[in-house]
C-alpha cells in the first residue's frame, strides 16, 4: 500500500512539474524575415517596444538569407530543434514542404489565435487569410497584405479629362479598351522620343502570372472553369491580349518590363509613366519621390466589384519552438499592433492584414485598394503552381511580339496549365 502511495504521490508530482514546465515556457523567441520584411514591417521597433511592456522577455531579431534555405529549417526540425520561433514568408506556398511533415502549428486549432478579441478571422482582409490556408489548416497568419491595382500620375489624368471631379479621383477604366484608350490619351512624344508613357502593364516573367489573375479575377469575377481548374481562356481574355498587342504594338503600351521587373514602377515614380499596372502599393513611392498628392489609385478592369490578385507575407510557428504562446502574443500585440501596421502602410505601401487599421491610414486610396483586396484571389494551390510564373511569361511576350496567334497564345498558355501538377497541397 505504501509503495502504491508512493508511485501516485511521484506521478503526481511528475505531473505538476510538467504542468508547470508547460505554463512557464521560457520568454525568449526569434523572429526571422528577409530584410524588406524586418524594415517594411517595423520588427524591430515591434520588439523593441514589447520588450519594455514585457520585462524579463527577450525578443531576437534575425534576417533569413533567402527562401533556399527553408529545405534546411524542415530538417531541423524535423529533430524538434529549431532557432526561429516565428518565421516571416512571402508566399504561403513556401510553408507547404513543412505542413506536409506536420512541422508547423494550425494558428487555428493548436495556437487558438482566433479566440482572442480584435483578431477574429473576419478582423482580417479577406484575400490574406485565405492565403494563410494550406490543406485546409490556419498554417499562415498573414502579417502584411498586397494587390494588384492601377496607380496613375493624377496630374496627367487630369491634364487629358480623365479625372472625375465630384469624386476627386481618377476615372475607373470598365474594359480593357478603356484602359488602351486612356493610355493613348496619355501618351506623349516629343522629337520622336516618349516625355510621357501611356501605361506600363506588368508583363515581366516574374510578375506576369499575377498580372494575368487580377485581370481575369476582374473580369470574369474566377479564375476557375466549371470544374474548378484554373484557367485563361475566355472570351473576356482573349480580348484583353489583342488590345494588349495592340498598345504594345503602337508603344502606348511599354515593354520595359520585359527585361527589368522593377522598370515599370521606377519609371512611375520619376513621373514619366502615366498608369502602371501591378501592386497598389507602387503609388506611394511616386508621392514619396514627386511630393504628396502626385499619385493615387485606380483599378483593373472589374476589380472594384471582383477583386484581382492578392498575396501575403505570412508568420509561421515551427512546433519545435519551445516558446508558442510566446509567439503568438507578439504576433498580436506586436506584428499585428498599430505601429507595425499602420506604419507599413503610410511609409512603405504595404497593406495592413487586420482591417481596422485601415482607419488610421493617412490616404483614402487604402481604403479603396482594401475593398478590392477583400475580394482578390491568390495562386491556386496548386503543388505545381510555382511553374506558372516561368512558363507563362514567354508565351505572353512571343504573343504580343506577334511571334505567334492569338489561337497559338491560348493553345500554349493551356499546355503549360494542363502539364502542371495541379493536385492540391
Amino acid at each position: 500500500m505504501k509503495r502504491l502511495l508512493c508511485l501516485v504521490l511521484m506521478a503526481t508530482l511528475l505531473t505538476g512539474a510538467f504542468g508547470m514546465a508547460v505554463a512557464e515556457e521560457p520568454q525568449k523567441i526569434t523572429v526571422m524575415g528577409l530584410s524588406w520584411q524586418i524594415t517594411k514591417i517595423f520588427v524591430e521597433e515591434a520588439a523593441k517596444k514589447y520588450m519594455e511592456d514585457h520585462p524579463g522577455v527577450e525578443i531576437v531579431i534575425e534576417t533569413l538569407p533567402d527562401y533556399g534555405s527553408l529545405p534546411t529549417y524542415a530538417v531541423d526540425w524535423a529533430r524538434g530543434e529549431t532557432n526561429v520561433d516565428v518565421l516571416l514568408i512571402g508566399d504561403a506556398n513556401n510553408a507547404v514542404q513543412f505542413v506536409a511533415r506536420d512541422l508547423l502549428y494550425d494558428f487555428d486549432k493548436d495556437l487558438n489565435f482566433f479566440a482572442a478579441d480584435g483578431f477574429k478571422k473576419e478582423d482580417f482582409l479577406g484575400v490574406g487569410i485565405r492565403d494563410g490556408i494550406i490543406n485546409e489548416g490556419q498554417y499562415g497568419l498573414p502579417i502584411i497584405v498586397e494587390a494588384y491595382a492601377m496607380s496613375v500620375n493624377n496630374a496627367a489624368m487630369k491634364e487629358v479629362g480623365l479625372w472625375d471631379e465630384a469624386t476627386d479621383s481618377a476615372l475607373i477604366p470598365k474594359t480593357w479598351d478603356d484602359v488602351y484608350e486612356y493610355a493613348k490619351k496619355l501618351h506623349k512624344e516629343e522629337n520622336g522620343k516618349v516625355v510621357r508613357q501611356g501605361a506600363v502593364i506588368q508583363w515581366g516573367t516574374v510578375s506576369i502570372f499575377a498580372t494575368l489573375i487580377a485581370a481575369k479575377q476582374g473580369m470574369d469575377g474566377t479564375i476557375f472553369d466549371e470544374n474548378g481548374v484554373f484557367t485563361l481562356d475566355s472570351e473576356n481574355m482573349r480580348h484583353m491580349f489583342e488590345v494588349w498587342q495592340k498598345g504594345a504594338k503602337e508603344g502606348i503600351f511599354s515593354k520595359e518590363t520585359y527585361a527589368d521587373n522593377l522598370a515599370g514602377r521606377n519609371s512611375f515614380k520619376a513621373g514619366i509613366t502615366a498608369m502602371l499596372l501591378e501592386t497598389g502599393g507602387a503609388f506611394v513611392e511616386a508621392n514619396v519621390n514627386l511630393g504628396p498628392g502626385t499619385a493615387s489609385l485606380s483599378a483593373y478592369p472589374g476589380g472594384v466589384e471582383n477583386g484581382s490578385y492578392g498575396f501575403s507575407t505570412i508568420a509561421i510557428v515551427p512546433k519545435a519552438s519551445k516558446s508558442p504562446k510566446l509567439a503568438v502574443d507578439f504576433i498580436q500585440k506586436g506584428l499585428l499592433g498599430e505601429n507595425s501596421q499602420v506604419g507599413t502602410v503610410n511609409v512603405y505601401g504595404k497593406m495592413p492584414a487586420v482591417s481596422r487599421y485601415f482607419e488610421d491610414a493617412e490616404l483614402k486610396d487604402w481604403k479603396f485598394l482594401a475593398g478590392i483586396a477583400e475580394n482578390s484571389v491568390g495562386v491556386p494551390k496548386y503543388k505545381g503552381a510555382a511553374r506558372f510564373s516561368t512558363e507563362l511569361g514567354p508565351v505572353i511576350q512571343s504573343y504580343l511580339d506577334e511571334a505567334i496567334t492569338l489561337d497559338e497564345c491560348m493553345q500554349q498558355l493551356q499546355a503549360v496549365i494542363d502539364n502542371v501538377d495541379k493536385s492540391l497541397f
